[in-house]
This record gives C-alpha cells, structure tokens and sequence, in this order.
C-alpha cells in the first residue's frame, strides 16, 4: 500500500494578514514556527511517517523551513511544481483587494479564476498533478510539504473530483492530509488534521 502525506508549512505573517499568496521569502512566524513543532512532536509519537521513503517540498522559505523541523531525518528534495498560486499583481495582497479591482469576479468559482502578471487556478492544478503523477509512477510511501493550493489540487487530483468545483477543502496551516493507494483508488485517510 503506497501512503501519502500532505502537509502545509506554518503560519506565516503573510497568512495572518489573509494574503491570497505571500511572497515566496516569506519566513514562518514565531507562531508558524511553533505549529511546526507541535505537529513534529505528534508526528514522532504516532510514528505516522514510519513508511515514508521520500520527502518533496518547494523553494518558498516558509515550505523549507516547516519541512527541515518536520523531517530532519530525511532528504528533502525542491520541486517547485508543488509551489503556492502565483498570484501575479494581487501578491500580499486580500481577496477583497482583487475583487474591488475584479468586481465581476465577485462569487465565481476559484476555477474561472486568473490572475494577472501571475497564473491561474488551472495552471496551479496542471503543474501539481505532473508532479504527482511522477510520484505515483515510483510507487512509495512519501511526505510533501507544500502549500494550501497545491495540496487542495493534490485532493482533486487523486480523488478524480471535479476541478470545477475547486475550494471545496479548506488546510490550514500545519495541518497534515493523509491518503493511501488501495484497491487501484487513492483514498482519503483524513483531511486538514491538526493535532494540536
């Protein structure tokens, strides 16, 4: 049975300011920071990733930083396919800020989305499913620390949900996402946990 596991780096100030996208050298807040060592700490005690045989995360500060506390046991390789929607001329900024500049976009689904000097919901999700289906194809256990949007991509993905109907999941911060390959389907172990 081949695992997966999802998990979003720590809070950063960017997050905390609801940023659509931060800038990619946007370190962890202290909170952020602390987050990460309480989900390390649970990780440890359950054995969780005891089958985990390969580590991915993106270039972004905030990614490397939650995956060297999370993980320092591991080789953690840098695919920036896994990186956060770039959100073009909105980034640190709200969604208020691109909707008051798009107010015809005001309640269209995240998936007719685009941003400007930046790229779509579309895109994020054609870039992540390339990476996953190189993953799927070594056929191990594995960990990627990355991004809300590339995770919740990752769901529709390997569940065969939709796109259109993309923001359907919500993960938050330093919360851990499990799947397992069983059976010929991908199937979700638990979604967004938080132990703490």
């Amino acid at each position: 049975m081949m695992e997966l596991y999802l998990i979003r780096h720590g809070q950063t100030s960017d997050n905390s300011r609801k940023y659509i996208s931060g800038a990619p050298a946007t370190p962890l807040s202290p909170h952020g920071e602390a987050q990460v060592q309480e989900l390390r700490t649970y990780l440890l005690k359950t054995e969780i990733l005891k089958n985990v045989k390969s580590a991915y995360t993106t270039s972004a500060l905030r990614a490397i930083q939650s995956a060297s506390i999370l993980l320092p046991e591991l080789n953690v390789q840098t695919d920036d396919r896994l990186l956060e929607i770039h959100s073009g001329d909105f980034c640190c900024q709200t969604w208020e800020d691109y909707y008051l500049a798009n107010p015809t976009l005001r309640g269209k689904r995240l998936s007719e989305i685009s941003f400007p000097n930046g790229e779509s919901y579309r895109d994020l999700y054609s870039r992540t499913k390339a990476m996953l289906q190189e993953l799927e194809d070594k056929n191990e256990s594995s960990v990627i620390v990355a991004h809300g949007g590339s995770i919740v991509c990752a769901l529709y993905h390997l569940l065969d949900l939709p796109f259109e109907s993309y923001s359907s999941f919500i993960i938050d911060n330093a919360s851990i996402t499990a799947l397992s390959y069983e059976h010929g389907n991908w199937m979700a172990r638990f979604i967004n946990f938080k132990p703490f």
